[in-house]
Formats: C-alpha cells, sequence, structure tokens
C-alpha cells in the first residue's frame, strides 16, 4: 500500500492481536484507526514505562529507507517520525555481526538487557546490532508486517553499508515473532547464517494449521513457509518441546523446507514452553555452546556438523574475558 501496511495486513486486520496484541505495539486489534488498528494513545499511555530506558547509551535511530543507512541520536526527536530505535555492540575482534529481531511480547528494552548480555559471553566474538519494530517500545509508528520487514530489511543495510559488514559474516537472529522478518530478510539478501528460535511458519498457522493457513494466504502474515526454500545458508533452529503459542511442529516442518538444516534438523529444549527457551537452555549451560557450535561450523564453510566441532567449542562455558574487547 506505501504508507504503513499491504493488503495482506488490511485482510488480517481481524485477527491481528495473534502477531501485534495492545499494549505490545501501538495496533489495536482493529479497534484503532484503520486499517491497521493503529491507536497512537497505546503509545503515549506506555512512555512513562521507557522513561529510563529512552536514555539508554547505545540507543539511536535507524531510517526506515533503505536509502538511508546512517543512524541518528536518541535525543533527536523528529527521528521517530521516520525511523525505529536500534541499539548496538561493536567487537574488536568480531568473526560475525549478529542482527537481533525481538518476539512478541518482547522489546528491544529486552534484547538489550536480557539477551546482549548472555550473546556477549560467546567463544566466537561478534558484533551484535538489535532493532526494533515501528510500534513497539519508544517508537510512536503503526504496527503492520509491512513496516516490521522493513525495519528488517533497514537493520540489514546499516550493517551492510554502514558498518562495511561482509553479507557472509551477517547472520540474522530471530526470536518467536522475530522469525518472520529474519527469515525474509535472509530469504531476500544475501546473509552468512540464520538462527530461529520458537519459529513459526505463519502467524495463522499457529493457530489452524500449514495445511488451512495455506488456503488463507491472502490474510496470513509472515508467511515464513512460501520463503524457507529460498534461504541458501545453513540455519540453526531451537524450540521449546512444550511450547504452546507456537507449536513445535512449526520447526519440523520448516526444517523439511529449508534446504540446509544445521544438524539436519532442529534442537527442542526438553521442558521448555515459549518464552522461557533461552533461560533453560542457558541455565543448563547449553545456550551458548549451541551457538558456538554453529558459529564454529560457518568458519569451517558451513560442513562441520554438531558433532564435529572441536571439543572446545561444543563445552565451552563462554568467554569470561569478552567483555574487555566491546566498544
Amino acid at each position: 500500500m506505501g504508507i504503513c501496511c499491504s493488503v495482506r495486513d488490511i485482510g488480517a486486520c481481524p485477527y491481528a492481536c495473534l502477531a501485534f496484541p495492545c499494549p505490545c505495539s501501538t495496533n489495536c486489534c482493529g479497534i484503532g484507526i484503520p486499517p491497521c488498528g493503529y491507536n497512537p494513545l497505546v503509545f503515549l499511555l506506555r512512555l512513562p514505562y521507557y522513561n529510563q530506558f529512552s536514555r539508554f547509551q547505545r540507543l539511536r535511530w535507524l531510517p526506515l529507507t533503505s536509502a538511508c543507512s546512517s543512524s541518528t541520536p536518541c535525543c533527536d526527536s523528529l527521528s521517530c517520525l521516520h525511523s525505529v530505535p536500534m541499539a548496538e555492540w561493536r567487537h574488536s575482534n568480531a568473526k560475525f555481526t549478529l542482527i537481533l529481531s525481538h518476539g512478541n511480547g518482547q522489546d528491544l528494552q529486552y534484547l538489550c538487557s536480557d539477551v546482549v548480555p548472555r550473546l556477549q559471553g560467546l567463544r566466537t566474538p561478534v558484533n551484535i546490532v538489535c532493532y526494533e519494530y515501528p510500534g513497539y517500545s519508544l517508537s510512536p509508528l503503526p504496527t503492520s508486517e509491512w513496516l516490521c520487514l522493513h525495519a528488517a530489511e533497514a537493520a540489514y543495510h546499516y550493517v551492510r553499508t554502514t558498518l562495511g559488514t561482509p553479507p557472509e559474516q551477517i547472520i540474522i537472529y530471530g526470536i518467536s515473532l522475530g522469525t518472520g522478518p529474519a527469515v525474509h530478510t535472509a530469504a531476500n539478501y544475501e546473509v552468512g547464517g540464520l538462527i530461529l528460535q520458537s519459529p513459526y511458519t505463519s502467524i495463522g498457522a499457529t493457530k489452524v494449521g500449514l495445511d488451512l493457513a495455506r488456503r488463507l494466504w491472502c490474510i496470513d502474515l509472515f508467511q515464513s513457509y512460501r520463503l524457507a526454500p529460498d534461504v541458501r545458508v545453513p540455519v540453526q533452529l531451537y524450540h521449546g518441546s512444550v511450547d504452546e503459542v507456537v507449536p513445535p511442529q512449526c520447526s519440523e516442518d520448516l526444517a523439511s523446507l529449508f534446504p540446509q538444516v544445521f544438524g539436519g534438523q532442529p534442537v527442542f529444549c526438553s521442558g521448555a514452553g515459549h518464552n522461557d527457551v533461552i533461560e533453560l537452555l542457558h541455565s543448563r549451560g547449553q545456550y551458548l555452546p549451541m551457538l558456538d557450535a554453529y558459529l564454529a561450523s560457518l568458519q569451517h564453510g558451513g560442513h562441520a556438523g554438531p558433532d564435529q566441532v572441536p571439543l572446545q567449542w561444543a563445552m565451552g562455558a563462554g568467554n569470561p574475558e569478552a567483555a574487555d574487547n566491546w566498544g
């Protein structure tokens, strides 16, 4: 449509709460301004919650237009009208750059305070770039599939153009809702790898199953099953074994559609639901070694399986000295 949404966003408006529930986003499930249900009141009401985070030193504004690849400080108040918040961490010896897309009930603040500190313990040195979806946390924009995908593309162009990262060193990392934008980016742009946590085949498929979702394609959002065959890099999938939000079957279905799956199949975290996968894996000492094994295989051309990586990658507990190299 060109302004804030696509035809599919309009068709999906009646059940868009599955993807963009209030108060996580400025979308109010069709209650607000059509066609996306945009309600700016939601943004105003949640501003006090993000008051402290708005002063986070690493926050910057990322323009949504791919032609603009630079970022501006978050103190630039007008930037919020055409940009989304982002944050980055650069490692002096980085082998890869991770682009993180957060989940549905999460936001940029969650990535910065919870996920990034864990990832800084990786043995593989990486840069980390996190971005926000339009309409989430500090962004007053409408929320839609169309805008979320544009935000993901803007983050990719920032990493390629501003940071000057070669495509083979860019790893797209999507969590839950973020796996849709992540698959979109990996299918349409040149990347080095793709990591998916609790991925879905499509938003509709999480409720009605993939077969029926295929018939409802005209109103379904984030149809990763359509894009999966176009992803030409090894994909790491992991999922909670008792996930009641996104059925584990979604990872199985996607694994059959991706040309290359690291380890040959998804990793299922025993006893984990939808929102505690990282926490459980990390508490068991498996989260960082699992990611390190994948990154190590990419450094060997993507040919090494989980059993072929060196013992220090599979059994390591992270790198306690990594913090000294972060800028």
